[in-house]
């Protein structure tokens, strides 16, 4: 197997863009217009003088000259309060201009995520049982009668990432409606290491040469290798007790701040919380597009 069998992430690189920003330029209208109301509303009490001010200098709005029902008064922002509001809007500010990138589920499929079958367990072509799309895992909206079933462990789910990312975090999602001894347990996130730059950023990380035996991916330890290099990002624990149904996993640092970028992944699953079958719900990696 090689990755033309999986087919490149950059081939659909221009579409995710086109979608994160035009939800960005969603997102950002709807806060102008938010603040444009809150700046009629406040507008219509503020004298000219303070107007004439704030179209010099914004930073005026901070000290203005309201028009109470029978005369006028000076009213000025404690310093405190005033760093609260130039607080809130620069980071008001900052969250939309980033399109809040790091929030975005690279591997949903309506963001252009979808299935490496040839990675996925349980996968055989025509023949697999189509009750059981393996997509499920990377739909959005998550129901109690529809997951992805994996019948053994460990198995795998292969994602296909719509570009290269620099993976932040994973997210494992169980409903509450779902029977939680099929929720997954043990898991462990592989990628595959695609081209030349990637190659040699993971070669000079520290403790990843070819005798580290510890972050040296084992094409043993994955159900499908399909004959392609895989490294394993983190391992993780799903809690059944925790208090939110949604937990994130973080990628380790190392990897973070190297700059290695991947397309394909894996998500394999050890073990579950006690029943003979376990079911994924909503799987999702989060990153930053590679440069």
């Amino acid at each position: 197997m090689s990755l033309e069998d999986l087919g490149s992430p950059e081939i659909h690189s221009r579409a995710l863009p086109m979608v994160g920003g035009r939800m960005h330029r969603i997102r950002l209208a709807l806060a102008m217009f938010a603040v444009a109301l809150l700046a009629i509303a406040v507008g219509s009490r503020l004298s000219k003088d303070t107007v004439h001010d704030a179209a010099s200098n914004p930073l005026n709005l901070f000290t203005i000259k309201w028009i109470p029902p029978f005369a006028e008064r000076d009213i000025t922002l404690s310093p405190a309060l005033k760093a609260m509001i130039q607080q809130f809007v620069v980071e008001t500010i900052e969250a939309h201009s980033m399109g809040r990138v790091h929030h975005w589920d690279f591997a949903r499929r309506a963001n252009g995520g979808r299935i490496a079958l040839p990675v996925t367990s349980g996968n055989h072509g025509i023949f697999r049982d189509r009750a059981n799309d393996p997509h499920f895992a990377i739909d959005h909206e998550t129901h109690d009668d529809k997951c992805c079933v994996l019948p053994d462990l460990p198995s795998q789910l292969g994602l296909h990432l719509p570009l290269m990312i620099c993976p932040s975090s994973v997210s494992i999602t169980h409903p509450d409606i779902a029977d939680v001894a099929q929720a997954p347990r043990n898991m462990t996130l592989w990628a595959v290491i695609e081209g030349k730059v990637n190659t040699h950023l993971y070669e000079g990380l520290d403790g990843s040469s070819e005798d580290d035996t510890h972050q040296q991916p084992v094409a043993d330890a994955l159900p499908i290798a399909g004959n392609l290099r895989w490294v394993p990002l983190v391992s993780f624990v799903y809690d059944i007790k925790a208090a939110s149904t949604v937990q994130h996993f973080p990628i380790p640092s190392r990897y973070i701040h190297s700059g290695l970028s991947f397309g394909v992944y894996a998500l394999v699953v050890h073990s579950n919380w006690g029943s003979p079958t376990t079911c994924l719900y909503n799987v999702g990696i989060y990153g930053v597009p590679a440069n």
